[in-house]
Parts: C-alpha cells; structure tokens; sequence
C-alpha cells in the first residue's frame, strides 16, 4: 500500500484510522458468520480501501476467504481482528465517555457558578432582614420614648 505522508502538525487531518474503526465496529456486529466485501473499498477513495484491506489482512486482522460470484473479494474477521474491534470499540466508547465527562464537568461549573450567586444574594436577603429588624426596633423605641412618662405614672400609681 502506498503511504501517505503528513507533517507532524498535519496529524489532525488524518481521518483513516477513525475511518477503519468505525468499519471495523461494523464488522464486529456480523461475527462470527458474516463475510463481507466492498466495506473498505467504498469508504476510502482512490483505490485506498483496496490497500486497507490488504494492510489489515497482512496484519492479520482479516483473512481473505475468496471471491463471490462477481468476482469480488470477501473477507471475514480472524481471532486477532476480533480483539482489534473490540479495542477500538473500547477505544470509542472511552472517547464518548470523555466527551460525556466533559459536558457533565462544564454543565457542574455552571450549576456552581450560580450556587455562588444564589448564596450571595442569600447573604443580601440576611443583611436586609437584620437592618429591617435594627429599623423596626429603633422605630419601636423612638416610638416608646414619648409614652414612657405615661407608663412610669400608670407603674407607679398601679398598687396605690
């Protein structure tokens, strides 16, 4: 198979392997009877899928079990490419779970961020409630003041 050749900072434009994982997780679904053919050669163009395959049958991955009636190759996971699916199924769900970690911690720092906002308007709703309760005393007080000769008289003259 003819490589391809990317600059280091180029990684990020290589979508063969995630093209191969999906593929072989599909494949997986039809072990151990299914065979297949055409998967690899319709999802990679200019004749790549045709040099995925025979990597992934050098590698052991898949065997290559004849033609069809048409004269297709077929080929069917071996024992090895079982345990390769089943990595890169691994490998997928590990990535949906860190995808899916990262959204609940975001949504978390959200959720906290506005605790801390509620507990500061608590806080506020405290201190207005404990100035009110200091206005009212005083306004009872100023209040109880002009009455107070009164009710020393009414005290005094109580029991005479």
């Amino acid at each position: 198979m003819e490589s391809d050749f990317f600059r280091g900072d180029e990684i990020d434009k290589v979508e063969m392997f995630e093209k191969v994982k999906s593929i072989m997780i599909e494949i997986l679904k039809g072990y151990p009877l299914h065979i297949y053919w055409g998967i690899f050669e319709g999802r990679f163009e200019d004749n790549k899928g045709v040099g995925v395959r025979n990597e992934l049958e050098k590698d052991g991955i898949i065997k290559y079990v004849g033609v069809d009636a048409e004269g297709k190759p077929i080929y069917r996971l071996t024992p090895e490419g079982v345990k390769f699916a089943i990595s890169l199924r691994n490998l997928d769900y590990g990535e949906k779970t860190a995808k899916y970690t990262e959204e609940v911690s975001n949504y978390s720092k959200e959720v906290l961020k506005y605790a801390r906002e509620t507990e500061q308007f608590n806080l506020s709703i405290i201190k207005l409630t404990w100035a009110l309760c200091y206005i009212a005393l005083m306004a009872l007080i100023v209040a109880i003041i002009p009455i107070l000769p009164n009710i020393t008289y009414f005290f005094n003259n109580l029991f005479t």
